[in-house]
């Protein structure tokens, strides 16, 4: 079985940063936890994914890989991820594509692969990122410079941050010119802003008032599959209800949890 190298440990576990390629995990934002509210939590999200609401389904996988409100499970947490995979969830696509790379006795590097591709068909940058330091490593997949200028460029061309640091640290490397040769934009544009800067500050929300947002997104609409008109109110729209308007957070909701990983 193949071992994953640092390099690769550090792209799936963190953000890091442009002076040092040596960080390999971070702290995930859902974390171990045995309380009786934690375990409601898992309850709750367990029942909506029963019942066929798909960002429960990632929600739920989320919990059983961290041990959130219940006993810690891969195996489990990857049923619940491939489940919400179907549904063509990215973010689910991308966490089970992981989880086939890195878990000992679920290792299966070719379904990982096919996993992250689709996440990144998705757009998810960081399947697309991930899927370029694979290709260009050579370790888990056969090396392919081609495949991994693709989605390299792709990602670069996306301004996704570990993209750009990454190609920040190696562009005087000769052994990374073919990959970055046709990467669109200047990198110092990218990492230095220019002209005045405004200090914005932002207040994230807790990890409790995300899950009631979530919740409070499932009670107002029916389950993935099985929607009509966007809510449970026969006839009427998503727009036309106000309880309706989480579901513009529920991108920023899911990329919440990936922040973690």
């Amino acid at each position: 079985m193949k071992n994953l190298t640092l390099g690769l440990l550090l792209l799936m576990f963190s953000t890091f940063p442009a002076q040092s390629m040596i960080q390999t995990t971070s702290k995930s934002l859902v974390n171990t936890c045995e309380t009786k509210e934690c375990h409601n939590y898992f309850v709750r999200f367990k029942s909506f994914s029963k019942q066929g609401y798909v960002d429960a389904m990632y929600v739920l996988g989320e919990f059983y890989y961290q041990g959130y409100g219940t006993q810690q499970n891969t195996e489990k947490a990857l049923k619940w991820y491939r489940k919400a995979a179907k549904y063509n969830s990215g973010h689910a696509q991308f966490k089970a594509g992981v989880i086939y790379l890195k878990e000992g006795e679920f290792q299966d590097a070719e379904r990982g692969v096919k996993y992250l591709e689709k996440a990144s068909k998705n757009n998810l940058n960081a399947a697309t990122h991930l899927l370029g330091l694979l290709y260009l490593e050579g370790e888990l997949v056969d090396k392919d410079i081609e495949k991994a200028n693709t989605y390299l460029t792709k990602a670069y061309d996306n301004k996704y941050p570990d993209t750009v640091k990454f190609i920040a640290i190696n562009k005087d490397n000769d052994n990374f010119t073919p990959i970055f040769e046709s990467a669109p934009l200047n990198i110092q544009s990218v990492l230095t802003p220019t002209g005045e800067m405004e200090t914005i500050n932002v207040t994230a929300p807790t990890l409790n008032e995300v899950f009631d947002i979530q919740i409070s997104y499932f009670e107002s609409t029916l389950p993935n599959g099985a929607r009509a008109t966007g809510t449970n109110i026969p006839g009427r729209s998503c727009a036309e209800v106000i309880s309706c308007g989480v579901e513009a957070n529920r991108e920023r909701i899911r990329d919440f949890f990936l922040m973690g990983w």
